[in-house]
């Protein structure tokens, strides 16, 4: 079966025409420093290419229906304590969990117990 690449290329071969892209290389002279057509290059970076941001904004188009969807269809403690913003529904006592910081470094806040006590 016909390859898309022509040429198949190693792991070593993608990462360094990977790095001669992130360096601003063109296509073809990465291809010609790896012996392979341009059409091998381009099908490579394609496959290769960073989609997150696009990735983003499409769960930032659809959070809102997926949260509505979500919460219709599950137990709303349970859903949250899938998703760790709540601990401790297994015991009976769950706990709301507040995040403080930036994702990369977040602060550790204290566990405050909102149980009544004497429960």
């Amino acid at each position: 079966m016909p390859s898309k690449y022509g040429k198949r290329m190693s792991h070593k071969e993608i990462r360094l025409m990977l790095a001669m892209a992130e360096a601003g290389k063109s296509a073809p002279e990465i291809a010609r420093s790896l012996g392979v057509s341009h059409n091998t290059v381009y099908a490579h970076l394609e496959d290769w290419q960073d989609m997150r941001d696009l990735a983003r904004k499409k769960l930032d188009a659809s959070a809102l229906q997926v949260a509505e969807r979500a919460l219709a269809q599950s137990d709303p403690l349970k859903l949250l304590e899938g998703i760790g913003v709540i601990e401790g529904a297994k015991t009976g006592a769950p706990q709301i969990m507040i995040a403080i910081g930036a994702p990369a470094s977040p602060l550790t806040p204290p566990i405050i117990d909102v149980t009544k006590r004497g429960e």
